[in-house]
């Protein structure tokens, strides 16, 4: 069976949050595929919800956005930084509108990871400290597609094998 990347966001666009969580895919919001962010290129798929929160006794609400970046096979550096390109599009845009309350995240999900690109770190260190102004999360999920439907895995906690403190005090 030949599965594309287009069958992978058919299953995600089309299948109810609740079910792709059973799978291990957790996705909130309403979901907008095919989404142009102007001159930054075309989402495969981004989802919006209104969150409240409140800060320092005064309810608020904000905007929480997901872009998601799909691969039918290997996710690498390249993947990574073309969803980094749809969320400064969407920043962009959002502050043309004038809107502030707002966080982006990033999930990406593809077949398998290539171990060797850097991005892989990223995860643990968003999930550790909240580096980025309005990057809330960034996670990045395989997927396997069998018989009996498709399963999502996240990954995360990558670290260098031969990290280089043997011997260091």
């Amino acid at each position: 069976m030949n599965f594309l990347e287009k069958d992978l966001e058919d299953i995600i666009f089309e299948t109810d949050n609740d079910s792709l969580q059973e799978h291990g895919l957790f996705i909130d919001g309403q979901k907008k595929r095919q989404v142009r962010i102007g001159n930054y290129g075309i989402a495969d798929l981004i989802t919006c919800s209104r969150r409240k929160c409140d800060l320092h006794s005064y309810p608020s609400t904000y905007l929480d956005i997901t872009v998601f970046e799909l691969k039918k096979n290997i996710l690498d550096n390249n993947a990574f930084f073309q969803a980094i390109t749809y969320v400064r599009g969407i920043q962009s845009y959002l502050e043309y509108r004038k809107i502030e309350n707002y966080t982006i995240n990033i999930t990406l999900i593809g077949k398998e990871l290539n171990l060797h690109d850097d991005f892989i770190y990223i995860p643990s260190l968003i999930h550790s400290e909240y580096i980025f102004k309005q990057l809330a999360s960034f996670n990045i999920y395989t997927y396997s597609y069998e018989f009996d439907g498709i399963q999502f895995e996240k990954q995360y906690d990558y670290g260098l094998k031969n990290n280089g403190w043997e011997g260091v005090r």
